[in-house]
């Protein structure tokens, strides 16, 4: 609950790791992604006054697989079918990959919005 004058603020990724999901060769399944704009016309329905919000898409890079790893755990919905600790073999063949083809580029379509409670 906000007080009046309270002020709420979101950031989502509106993402499906496809990029990710080649990587690794792992499935992918198309999903829908989060639509900024409905989260904006949800927190309007909640009575708040949305005041700002922005969209980018975000190009992470990754230039070793230790950093991959790293972020795969921090973020383990991006692949969850994939675990850095168990799964290793998955992780060495994309450190060959980015052996031999340079850094890898995973792209992000990101969020965020900020509403004030009238």
């Amino acid at each position: 609950m906000l007080a009046k004058g309270g002020v709420f603020i979101t950031q989502g990724v509106g993402s499906d790791y496809r990029d990710f999901h080649d990587l690794l060769d792992e499935p992918w399944t198309p999903v829908t992604p989060l639509d900024p704009a409905l989260v904006a016309r949800q927190v309007a329905a909640a009575g708040l006054t949305v005041e700002g919000r922005g969209e980018a898409e975000v190009v992470l890079t990754f230039a070793d697989v230790g950093a991959l790893g790293w972020y795969l755990r921090q973020v383990p919905w991006a692949v969850p079918t994939v675990d850095v600790e168990r799964d290793p073999g998955r992780l060495r063949a994309a450190h060959e990959r980015i052996l031999a083809d340079g850094p890898v580029h995973a792209r992000e379509q990101q969020f965020w919005l900020r509403a004030v409670k009238r």
